[in-house]
């Protein structure tokens, strides 16, 4: 056994906190460590000094198990059996005395003999590691750009028009969602089926594809102006005028859900509307089918619309009473061409002066504008009509 096990360092420029974040970013499944063992690699490496991964030094930690067991508030016996994990795997050699005995000098900052738990394997495997860390984002990367791939495909599916298409699409990718799918090759199954269900649209003799879906276009519900919008598809990425009016009336909570209220983009709305819907209770399949039906963007509008209407009070006649039959009604209605999103929302911003501010604040209740109180009007209308169908 030796007690002066030394190592060739870590990379200039590395230093022993660089490791922490290497090690959470492999996790359980590269490392093959359980929690347990990961937290006292962590403590272990916290427990060491800059100067002891420099070439030629000795890396130990050798305080009593029960001081680290304390400190991450474990049982000795868990710490003893993490340890074992950390030196099968490769980790850290043990060095200890007879009947565990540990003990180490440090003089002037450097360890000179040292019985405990010595880290130069883990130094030593540095570049190891730090290759299968790029190569996870290496795929994460490639998972990302399918994830991307299926967004373009199923959006130019729902603009095709053809409901039957939309249909295998729904079979194909249910909710519309892919943010839990991890596994690559799943998610290029579900690419190359939605790129051979778009291939039955663009090789179609006497097809013409329109860039926005239905060609056919309707007047706004709530504008004095009209304004020309598609009745079905969603709205252009790039509409950042859309966008903002529709932050400006959302709800402070709502707003607070985004990952930068500053920059809006679409992909942080479909998101802020996703965990809305979920933290109010209602059905995940009402908002699934939304998506859909009319795209996920769409459906993330009218969450927002719905959110903001159902904070009002319990007692007011303008409060979206059933905001899964809102969802619903209002997808019904733009399929059918009889609701204009794009208007609905231009119209509530203009609706409240306040609302044009920077500071994007959200839409204030009350009667003091006739338009304001018909979008809210429609809102509720939605919801009230669906249940109606419903029974």
């Amino acid at each position: 056994m030796t007690v002066a096990l030394r190592h060739d360092g870590l990379p200039e420029g590395v230093r022993r906190t660089d490791l922490l974040p290497l090690i959470d970013r492999l996790g359980k499944k590269t490392l093959g460590l359980s929690i347990t063992a990961q937290r006292l690699l962590r403590q272990l490496i916290l427990r060491t000094c800059d100067q002891d991964y420099e070439p030629g030094r000795i890396c130990s930690v050798w305080c009593r198990t029960s001081s680290i067991a304390a400190d991450l508030g474990l049982s000795c016996r868990s710490i003893t059996e993490a340890e074992c994990q950390l030196v099968r795997a490769g980790f850290v050699k043990r060095e200890t005395g007879r009947q565990g005995f540990r003990k180490g000098e440090r003089v002037e900052g450097i360890i000179r003999w040292a019985f405990g738990i010595n880290l130069a394997p883990l130094i030593e495997r540095y570049q190891e590691l730090k290759a299968k860390a790029a190569e996870l984002d290496m795929q994460q990367q490639a998972i990302e750009t399918c994830r991307a791939e299926i967004r373009y495909l199923g959006r130019q599916i729902r603009e095709s028009e053809r409901i039957e298409l939309r249909d295998r699409a729904h079979a194909i990718l249910p909710d519309g969602r892919t943010a839990r799918i991890n596994d690559h090759r799943k998610l290029k199954q579900i690419r190359d089926a939605l790129a051979e269900l778009l291939n039955v649209i663009t090789t179609e003799p006497g097809r013409q594809k329109t860039a926005h879906g239905s060609a056919e276009k309707c007047a706004p519900n709530i504008q004095d102006k009209p304004i020309s919008e598609s009745c079905s598809g969603k709205p252009h990425e790039s509409d950042q005028s859309l966008l903002r009016n529709a932050l400006r009336i959302a709800s402070e909570d709502y707003q607070a859900l985004l990952e930068d209220p500053k920059r809006p983009a679409w992909p942080h709305l479909v998101e802020a509307s996703w965990r809305t819907w979920r933290m109010l209770g209602f059905p995940e399949r009402t908002w699934g089918d939304a998506c859909a039906k009319i795209g996920r963007e769409r459906a993330a509008l009218c969450v927002l619309l719905i959110d903001r209407n159902h904070r009002l009070s319990s007692d007011d006649p303008y409060r979206a009473r059933n905001p899964a039959g809102c969802l619903a009604g209002m997808a019904t209605s733009m399929l059918a061409g009889t609701f204009n999103l794009r208007g609905f929302i231009h119209g509530s911003a203009q609706a409240n002066p306040a609302a044009a501010s920077p500071a994007l604040k959200p839409y204030e209740t009350g009667r003091e504008s006739v338009l304001a109180s018909n979008a809210a009007s429609i809102v509720r209308q939605l919801g009230a009509a669906f249940s109606a169908d419903q029974s």
